[in-house]
C-alpha cells in the first residue's frame, strides 16, 4: 500500500515511527510472534479509503521543546498499545494496564505512567488532532496560549465595576476570536492563567474599588508627634447597631462626635435619631464648653458629606467650594462658623475612611456597648440576631432613647477615664495614661474668647444670606416655610421692589426654640431680633384679640411710614409749565433791554429853598380845626398812603423800568408816612 519494501519499512519503524507513537513492535491479539504494527494515520493510503482527511492532520507542534514533543509521541505509542491488548477481552483491566506500564519502561525508560494517567491520556487523545493534548505542561503550559488581542479584549471586558463572571468574559472572547481569527484558549485553561494575566491587586483596584482602599491599596503612615494635644480635632457619624424608642417611634439612633486626634480623647457628641448640621453644630458646641478641652482646637479634619459641608461651618456651598478656587478670601462675606472661631478646615478623601482612622476605630468599639441590649441589630443584615423579631414584639424590651443616651454618656465618660489599654503613644514615663490625662498635660495653649459672651452667639445655627421680603423673613424648616419681623420698623430698609435693590442679611436662630430669630446686616452688625409672624385662621380658631392686635400692628406698621407733607402738591409744576415759565422770563428780559435802549437820560433832581418846608405848611394848614389835630393828620397820611400803592401797581403792570426807580425814589421820599 506504500509502495515500500518490508525491510525498509522495518527499519523506518524502529528508526522513527516508533518515537513518534506510530508503530510499536508486539503481539497481536491472536497470539503468535512479535510484529511491527503501524498506526493508520501514518499515511492517508493506510485508510479503509485511501482518502485523505484535514481532521486527521497533525498539528505543528514546533513551539514546544523536544522533549515536550518526544514525551507527547511516547504518550501516544502507551495509548495506542493499551488500545490494541484492550482487545483481548480474556484480559483483566489490571492485567492491561500492568502489560502497558511494562510495554511503557522497556521502551520509553523515562516516561512516568500510571493507571490514571493511562486512561487519562486515552481520553485526551481520539484522533491525530489532538496530540497537543498528550504534551506535558511541566515547565509552562504553551498547549493552551492564546493570541495576546484575546488576553486584551478579555481583560477589558473582565475589569470592570460591574464583576462580571470569568465563564461570561470567556465565552465574549470566545465569540470575538472566531470572528477576527484569534488564537483562545479552553474555560479551564482560562481559570489556570487569569490571575497570572491579570494581578489579583489590578482585578480588585478594577472589580471591587472599596476592598481595595481599605485592604490593598498603601497608605501614609503618621507620624504620632505630627500633632500636639488640642491642635487637630476629628468629626463624623456613626448609627449604633440598636435599636430603641424615640417619639413613638423605633430608630436606630445616630452619634456625632468629636474627637482629639493625639490623645483620642472624645471631646464633644450628641446622640440625636438623624444626623445633620445641627447635631454637628451641638457636639461642637459641647466641646468648645467644656473647660476641660482649652477653648477647642486650631483646625479639624472633617468628611465630604453634605451635613458636614453645610454653608454653616464654611460660608459657602460645597458646589462652590468645588466649582471654583478662590485666590482671596473676602472676611465680610464669609459667614462659617470654622472660619469666626477661627479653625481651619481640612476635608478627607472621599468614601475614605483611612483619613479618620483613630475615629473609625473608635466607633467599631462600640459594638461592645451595642451588644448589652436586646434590640442589638447586628453589625450586617447577614449577623442579624433571629430573636430580634421577637424582642422588638415584645415591646417592654426595647429600650428608651433617654436611657440609650444616659449609658452612652457614661460609656464616652468612662473611655476617656481609662488607662488601661494597648496604645502604645499614650504612655508617659514607662506608664500609660488615660485620654483626659493626655489631653490635660500634653496641651501646650489656650483658647480664649475676647468676649465670652460672643460664643453663644455663634453657636446658634446660621443661615445663608437672605432677602427681606413683603411678609419679613421667610426660613423653611422641616418642608414649611416660616416668616419672621413681618412689621418690624428695622428692617423697611432692607425691602425692595427688585431683587437687586434688596441687600442681604444674615440670620441666626436656635433650632429648639423657632419663635424669634436674629437678624445681621452683611457686616455681622445687629439688626433686630424678629419674632414669627401671627397667622389668621377661620372663625372660631382664632380669638377676637389676637386679631384687634394684628390689626392694630399694622396700622402702626403704616403710620410708621407716613411722609408729613410741609408743601402742597399744588405748588409744584409739570414740565411743560416750567417750559412756558422760562420762555415768558426770556420775552421780558428781551423787551427790558429793548426799552433800555429807547429810554431818555437818567431825571437829574434839582433842590430849591422850600425843600422840606411843605410838610410844616401842611400842618399849619390843617391846625385851625381844633381837636381834630391827630384826625386830620392820620386821614391824610392814610390818604396818602393809598396814592402810593394805587402808584405802584399801576407802574407795576406797566412793565416800566424807569418807572421802577421813580417809585423807589417815591418809596425813599415817603418813607416817614
Amino acid at each position: 500500500m506504500l509502495g515500500v519494501h518490508a525491510d525498509s519499512l522495518t527499519r523506518l519503524c524502529r528508526n522513527d515511527l516508533q518515537h513518534k507513537g506510530l508503530a510499536f513492535f508486539t503481539t497481536a491479539p491472536d497470539g503468535g510472534h512479535a510484529k511491527w504494527f503501524v498506526d493508520r494515520s501514518y499515511d492517508s493510503r493506510l485508510t479503509a479509503d485511501g482518502s485523505s482527511s484535514d481532521s486527521n492532520t497533525e498539528p505543528d507542534l514546533s513551539r514546544y521543546t523536544k522533549k515536550q514533543r518526544q514525551e507527547a509521541l511516547n504518550r501516544r505509542a502507551c495509548v495506542l498499545h493499551f488500545r490494541a491488548i484492550r482487545q483481548d477481552r480474556t484480559l483483566s483491566t489490571t492485567a492491561i494496564v500492568q502489560r502497558v506500564i511494562a510495554f511503557a519502561s522497556q521502551r520509553f525508560p523515562s516516561l512516568r505512567m500510571s493507571q490514571t494517567s493511562i486512561y487519562r491520556w486515552h481520553a485526551a487523545y481520539n484522533s491525530s488532532t489532538k496530540l497537543e493534548e498528550l504534551v506535558s505542561v511541566r515547565g509552562g503550559d504553551r498547549r493552551h496560549l492564546a493570541s495576546p488581542e484575546a488576553w486584551n479584549a478579555f481583560r477589558d471586558l473582565y475589569l470592570h465595576e460591574n464583576r462580571p463572571s470569568i465563564r461570561q468574559c470567556w465565552q465574549e472572547v470566545q465569540s470575538m476570536a472566531a470572528e477576527n481569527g484569534w488564537t483562545w484558549c479552553s474555560y479551564d485553561a482560562c481559570l489556570r492563567q487569569v490571575d497570572k494575566r491579570v494581578p489579583q491587586a489590578v482585578q480588585i483596584f478594577h472589580r471591587d474599588p472599596k476592598l481595595y482602599r481599605t485592604a490593598i491599596a498603601p497608605y501614609t503612615i503618621q507620624d504620632i508627634e505630627s500633632w500636639r494635644a488640642g491642635e487637630h480635632w476629628i468629626g463624623d457619624h456613626k448609627q449604633l447597631d440598636l435599636i430603641c424608642r424615640f417619639a413613638g417611634q423605633l430608630i436606630r439612633p445616630w452619634l456625632t462626635c468629636w474627637k482629639d486626634w493625639r490623645t483620642r480623647k472624645v471631646v464633644g457628641w450628641v446622640l440625636s435619631d438623624s444626623p445633620n448640621s445641627s447635631t454637628i453644630l451641638g457636639a461642637l458646641r459641647h466641646g468648645l464648653m467644656d473647660e476641660s478641652n482649652f477653648g477647642g482646637p486650631d483646625c479639624v479634619w472633617i468628611d465630604n458629606g453634605k451635613d458636614y459641608d453645610a454653608w454653616l461651618f464654611h460660608g459657602q456651598t460645597k458646589k462652590q467650594r468645588l466649582s471654583r478656587v478662590k485666590f482671596s478670601v473676602n472676611e465680610e462675606e464669609t459667614g462659617g462658623i470654622f472660619h469666626k472661631l477661627g479653625i481651619d478646615v481640612h476635608f478627607s478623601l472621599a468614601y475614605n475612611p483611612n483619613g479618620k482612622a483613630r475615629l473609625e476605630r473608635w466607633f467599631r468599639t462600640l459594638e461592645s456597648f451595642c451588644k448589652a441590649f436586646d434590640t442589638y441589630t447586628g453589625e450586617s443584615i447577614d449577623k442579624k440576631p433571629e430573636r430580634l423579631a421577637e424582642i422588638i414584639a415584645a415591646d417592654r424590651k426595647i429600650p428608651a432613647f433617654e436611657l440609650i443616651r444616659e449609658r452612652i454618656a457614661k460609656h464616652i465618660e468612662g473611655f476617656n477615664k481609662l488607662a488601661d489599654h494597648s496604645m502604645d503613644d499614650l504612655s508617659q514615663d514607662g506608664r500609660t495614661i488615660s485620654p483626659n490625662e493626655a489631653y490635660a498635660a500634653w496641651c501646650e495653649r489656650r483658647r480664649v474668647m475676647a468676649d465670652p459672651d460672643s460664643l453663644n452667639l455663634l453657636m446658634m445655627h446660621w443661615h445663608k444670606p437672605l432677602a427681606v421680603g413683603r411678609n419679613g423673613i421667610s426660613l423653611m424648616f422641616c418642608g414649611r416655610t416660616v416668616h419672621y419681623g413681618q412689621f418690624h420698623p428695622a428692617l423697611i430698609a432692607f425691602k425692595g421692589n427688585s431683587t437687586e435693590s434688596r441687600p442681604l442679611v444674615h440670620v441666626s436662630f436656635d433650632p429648639h426654640d423657632l419663635r424669634s430669630i436674629r437678624v445681621y446686616d452683611k457686616q455681622f452688625c445687629f439688626i433686630c431680633t424678629a419674632e414669627i409672624n401671627h397667622v389668621g385662621g377661620l372663625a372660631g380658631r382664632i380669638d377676637k384679640d389676637t386679631v384687634g392686635e394684628m390689626q392694630r400692628r399694622k396700622s402702626r406698621y403704616d403710620r410708621s411710614q407716613r411722609n408729613v407733607a410741609e408743601y402742597s402738591l399744588t405748588q409744584t409744576l409739570t414740565p411743560e409749565e416750567q417750559l412756558a415759565e422760562i420762555a415768558a422770563e426770556r420775552e421780558e428780559t428781551a423787551a427790558a433791554v429793548a426799552d433800555d435802549a429807547q429810554a431818555p437820560a437818567a431825571l437829574k433832581i434839582v433842590r430849591t429853598p422850600l425843600d422840606g418846608q411843605s410838610k410844616a405848611i401842611q400842618q399849619e394848614e390843617l391846625r385851625p380845626a381844633v381837636g381834630s389835630e391827630g384826625m386830620d393828620v392820620r386821614l391824610g397820611a392814610m390818604a396818602m398812603l393809598d396814592k402810593i400803592r394805587a402808584n405802584y401797581r399801576r407802574r407795576q403792570n406797566d412793565d416800566s423800568h424807569l418807572e421802577t426807580q421813580a417809585l423807589d425814589q417815591l418809596r425813599e421820599k415817603n418813607h416817614e408816612w
